[in-house]
């Protein structure tokens, strides 16, 4: 904050991951609906589908990926 605007964080650069900045700003980052937590499923298929399976773990990675990447990290990645 300031003259300038700005941000004032409640934690340490190297505290905050990407993942969480994105749960707050986005509605949602499920790469297919059938992942919400309704389980939606034009097909009613949720529980022995092949491709949500495939969506599942891609999540998972997508997941991991942003909650290794921090603040600091961006920053000190000009």
């Amino acid at each position: 904050s300031g003259v300038y605007g700005g941000f004032l964080l409640a934690k340490k650069p190297e505290e905050i991951s990407l993942l969480e900045i994105v749960k707050v700003m986005e509605p949602t980052m499920r790469v297919n609906r059938c992942l919400e937590k309704d389980n939606y499923c034009s097909r009613e298929a949720t529980e022995n589908c092949p491709i949500r399976k495939f969506h599942i773990n891609f999540q998972n990675i997508l997941e991991d990926r942003f909650s290794a990447v921090t603040v600091k990290t961006l920053l000190d990645n000009k």
